[in-house]
Parts: C-alpha cells; sequence; structure tokens
C-alpha cells in the first residue's frame, strides 16, 4: 500500500468516502499509514442519525488533531427517535450542532437537516460560502 503514490491514494479516497463516513472510517482503522492518508477525505460526506450521534461527532470533532473538512452532511435527528434519545439533554443537543456547524461551516457544500428544535442554533449566525444544496424539511423554533 506505501508503494502507491499518496496523491493516487487521494483520488481513491475523494470518490470513495461520499456514503456518509462509514468508509473513511473503515479505511482509517486499515493501519496508521492510511489513517492518515484519508483524513482528508474521512468526513468528507457525513450521516448522522439520532441526537446522541449528533453530539459524539461533535466531540469527536473537538478532539481531532487536524480539522476536517465537510462537504456534505445529513443531521436526522427526529423528536420522537427513540427511548434512549430522551436522555439526551436539549442544552447538550444545541452544542452539538453549534460545534458541528462551526467546523463545518466554511467546506459545507450539501446540508440535509430533520431535527426537532433549531432554537439551540437559530441565534447564532454561521457563514456557509460554499453551500449549494440546503434541505430543511421540518423547522419550528420553540419559545424558551
Amino acid at each position: 500500500m506505501q508503494q502507491c503514490p499518496v496523491e493516487l491514494w487521494h483520488k481513491i479516497f475523494a470518490l470513495a468516502c461520499t456514503d456518509g463516513g462509514y468508509t473513511g472510517t473503515s479505511i482509517s482503522l486499515v493501519s496508521r499509514f492510511m489513517r492518515d492518508v484519508v483524513e482528508p477525505y474521512r468526513f468528507q460526506s457525513v450521516v448522522l442519525l439520532g441526537h446522541s450521534r449528533c453530539i459524539a461527532f461533535a466531540r469527536l470533532l473537538e478532539r481531532a488533531s487536524t480539522h476536517a473538512v465537510i462537504r456534505h452532511l445529513l443531521i436526522y435527528a427526529p423528536i420522537y427517535w427513540g427511548e434512549q434519545e430522551y436522555a439526551v439533554q436539549r442544552d447538550d443537543k444545541g452544542d452539538a450542532l453549534i460545534t458541528i456547524f462551526t467546523r463545518a461551516a466554511p467546506t459545507l457544500v450539501t446540508l440535509f437537516m430533520l431535527n426537532d428544535d433549531f432554537s439551540a442554533v437559530s441565534c447564532i449566525k454561521f457563514r456557509f460560502p460554499v453551500l449549494k444544496n440546503l434541505t430543511v424539511p421540518y423547522f419550528r423554533v420553540y419559545d424558551t
């Protein structure tokens, strides 16, 4: 694997890491060399299902040594997700979304977001300089 030029790996990973994060994460587990090579493309496409996954991803972004380039982001965290999701506090969800948007906004091209509560991030002004596709099918802000 190390005999193949890194530039070629980058071209392969730019095409392969578009499935929501599974391929990039799997490749990063192969070896240290592959983890370092796939890192710029690992979070190119991210799917977050549920509030607890949003919080876990935000924590991962906070610990990441390099700046993750997130181009496509799908957040699906509806109000009735499951019993274990009720344990997630509203402030944790809001903090996680702020962390994710802060890291993703400069490079985000596609954003699909189905969420139950936008009030935590609705007052924050994010700039999305390269955003081309925005889908927010259900938007409701609760008064607090």
